[in-house]
């Protein structure tokens, strides 16, 4: 277990993300960190080689992200979760996986992550992950396992998985005034791709194939109120 920074330290608008590592295995751990570090925009405060150390971390240090090894997780997948997020409340968790597949995807989602990535994704990517959990724009799954992911948590009890944010909410607005996402961008002033990342993130937490479904879903739970 290492702490890097004093949980007295109080993070500004301009300092960077705030990054706690779990996972059981040390080389990787020292490994992310040393290349995590290197973008001037994150800064590792923690590492924990098991969950139980890391809920622990997590409490002390009040991390931005806890990314969490979905093979790390102990007593399962969901619990780590949702432990973690017990510990540190304004903390998003990031899961990565050796063997990231939908079921794996999907409980992240449902048990409140920002995402799952896959261990073999390049060390941009999951920096630019964790910026984008961090700022709270979009979720972060791969598109290839969409499909699937969207089929299980349709599958679940729970209609509405997570809380939209600002932006998204603006953009299911636009959504349910018909605005195809061309609109969307032009009236939000982003770029296109930004604002389909933006739609998809909003189909993936309302559970939607479609968004024409996403509006249906958004107005039967009273969202657009």
């Amino acid at each position: 277990m290492t702490r890097m920074r004093s949980a007295e330290d109080v993070r500004r608008r301009s300092d960077p993300v705030r990054v706690m590592i779990v996972d059981n295995h040390a080389m990787v751990v020292r490994g992310l960190a040393l290349g995590l570090n290197r973008y001037e925009q994150l800064e590792v405060v923690a590492t924990a080689t098991s969950l139980v150390e890391g809920v622990a971390l997590a409490h002390e240090v009040n991390p931005d992200i806890a990314l969490l090894d979905a093979e790390s997780s102990g007593p399962g997948l969901a619990t780590a979760i949702q432990a973690l997020r017990g510990a540190a409340p304004n903390a998003a968790v990031l899961v990565f996986s050796a063997q990231l597949d939908e079921e794996v995807a999907a409980q992240s989602l449902s048990a409140g992550a920002c995402g799952a990535m896959d261990k073999s994704q390049s060390l941009p990517a999951l920096a630019r992950a964790i910026e984008a959990c961090a700022r709270g724009e979009k979720m972060v799954v791969d598109k290839r396992l969409l499909p699937g992911i969207l089929r299980r948590l349709r599958a679940g009890s729970q209609p509405t998985l997570f809380p939209l944010t600002p932006r998204e909410r603006q953009v299911l607005l636009l959504l349910d005034e018909g605005y195809d996402t061309h609109r969307i961008a032009q009236s939000l002033g982003i770029a296109r791709n930004t604002a389909r990342n933006y739609v998809q993130s909003v189909l993936v937490k309302l559970g939607a194939h479609s968004q024409l479904e996403a509006v249906a879903i958004a107005r039967r739970e009273g969202l657009l109120a």
